[in-house]
């Protein structure tokens, strides 16, 4: 059976670094984006994301985009 996949809508996630407390363990806090589009590609969405951090005082940890997809059949 095949399938169509349709992109709907994208977010971009920043994870940061919020605290370290004095056992070493690290909290993390998600900064989402939505409205991200869909046919952005990952190049776009890294360099915007780039963009974003030069605005936080927060240190990066990770960037995550974030699709939801339509799955339709093809047939």
């Amino acid at each position: 059976m095949s399938v169509n996949v349709t992109t709907k809508a994208s977010t971009l996630r920043i994870n940061v670094i919020t605290s370290i407390d004095a056992d070493g363990a690290v909290k993390y806090q998600n900064r989402d984006f939505r409205g991200l589009k869909a046919q952005a590609s990952h190049d776009e969405a890294f360099q915007l994301a780039q963009s974003l951090l030069s605005l936080m005082r927060q240190p990066l940890h990770a960037i995550e985009r974030i699709d939801v997809n339509s799955i339709t059949s093809a047939g």
